[in-house]
């Protein structure tokens, strides 16, 4: 699942497939703390998390995993571990009552003295 552009953060529910042996969710944009859960996943001999946009504290859970002989451990590089987590960015809104035009690309406001310059 590496590189595939996921967004949001990773599912608890990953922590109960305890049969996994390999998680790989490399290069996406996967944001929030590392799920304790996926400290479940004692058969996991390969547990890849870098590059990302995670945050932070490394679970104890998973430190232990990473302690243990012979698993591929890339968890760190790429992501923001140690640095306290932002809050997402807000939704944007709706975009009613603003213009599109072609000629500059670019979105306007709609006047608010509509037909002002009309002669009559």
């Amino acid at each position: 699942l590496s590189g595939r552009y996921f967004t949001g953060t990773i599912p608890t529910e990953y922590g109960l497939i305890t049969t996994l042996v390999a998680l790989d969710l490399s290069d996406n944009l996967l944001t929030s703390v590392i799920p304790t859960e996926l400290g479940d996943l004692t058969a996991a001999s390969s547990f890849q998390l870098e590059s990302n946009m995670l945050c932070a504290q490394l679970p104890t859970q998973l430190q232990a995993l990473s302690a243990r002989d012979g698993v591929k451990w890339a968890v760190a590089a790429g992501n923001l571990l140690g640095t306290p987590c932002l809050p997402p960015p807000p939704t944007p809104g709706p975009t009613d009552g603003l213009n599109y035009d072609d000629s500059d690309d670019r979105l306007i406001a709609p006047s608010s003295t509509s037909g002002a310059n009309s002669s009559g």
